[in-house]
């Protein structure tokens, strides 16, 4: 986010399975200057700081400590954490879940 791309294609079209079966869930983003909406599919936006990917400034990449991924996660209580991409914000999440206990799910585009 606000990037259009596959992940992003593919998360809204998990997104909209989702709510069609009335799972609730939030969308964890790397915040951009450029704006993250407020919601994706109906399903709320929460971000985290975040960088410009070197050679790519419109790609933003989680910074930071883990800790901000795992309050966000704390504060939801997801029964499982579905990744989206292995990269930066997955990895923390990966770690944020394991420290939670809660289960991981990933997918690689």
């Amino acid at each position: 986010l606000p990037q259009t791309n596959g992940v992003v294609h593919t998360v809204s079209r998990i997104l909209d399975t989702v709510r069609a079966r009335g799972i609730e869930a939030v969308v964890i983003a790397p915040e951009d200057p450029a704006g993250v909406p407020d919601r994706v599919s109906g399903v709320p936006v929460r971000t985290v700081a975040s960088l410009p990917l070197p050679g790519y400034p419109d790609v933003r990449v989680a910074s930071g400590p883990i800790g901000p991924v795992e309050r966000l996660l704390r504060d939801f209580a997801p029964d499982v954490v579905h990744l989206a991409s292995p990269f930066v914000l997955g990895w923390r999440a990966t770690l944020a879940a394991h420290f939670l206990g809660l289960p991981t799910v990933a997918v690689y585009q």
